[in-house]
């Protein structure tokens, strides 16, 4: 990871890959990557300090920073895209969202906005899958209790699980515990 040889070895690899598998699209990973191996290795420690790292995920950063380098992306149009589609998808759900309530408030999307971010809470900040699932079971939860007596309570119930959940287990249900080493 912080040996110079690696990079170059990866690029001619990576080149011949290309060469053998022509194609648009190559995924190179690094989201799977376990990072207690990077906190072991000498090397990797020095370059951390070398360029003020606190964190291995920096250290992550910098590797797919240096590997869309290799492979000729362009991450700032990647990164500008990726902000153009999100936006998109932003404006054709409050389209939809609008369309299904057949009135326009500029608050409309509050409580959906306030749902989702307890929902990525609840399964634990950073963690994709933990938002699916936290999302899953707010709906799930809020399904029964709507169905019930009790459906007037069942954004305070929702808010309720998250404050029990955050107590039990303070990063959600999938995060992970960040120490900083000082």
């Amino acid at each position: 990871m912080a040996r110079e040889e690696n990079y170059a070895l990866l690029g001619d690899i990576l080149g011949e890959l290309c060469e053998l598998f022509p194609s648009e699209y190559i995924h190179v990973g690094g989201d799977e990557v376990d990072m207690t191996q990077w906190k072991r290795c000498p090397d990797c420690q020095a370059l951390m300090r070398q360029r003020g790292m606190a964190d291995p995920h920096q250290l992550e950063d910098l590797f797919m920073q240096r590997m869309a380098a290799i492979l000729g992306i362009n991450t700032d149009r990647v990164i500008s895209l990726v902000f153009v589609i999100g936006a998109a998808m932003a404006g054709l759900a409050g389209v939809l969202v609008t369309m299904n309530y057949g009135t326009f408030d500029f608050y409309i999307g509050f409580i959906i906005g306030i749902k989702a971010f307890t929902a990525a809470v609840f399964g634990g900040i950073g963690s994709i899958p933990g938002a699916v699932v936290g999302a899953f079971l707010i709906g799930i939860c809020e399904s029964v209790i709507k169905g019930s007596d009790w459906s007037v309570f069942s954004d305070a119930f929702t808010f309720a699980l998250l404050i029990v959940v955050l107590c039990v287990k303070p990063t959600g249900l999938f995060g992970e515990k960040v120490t900083d080493k000082v």
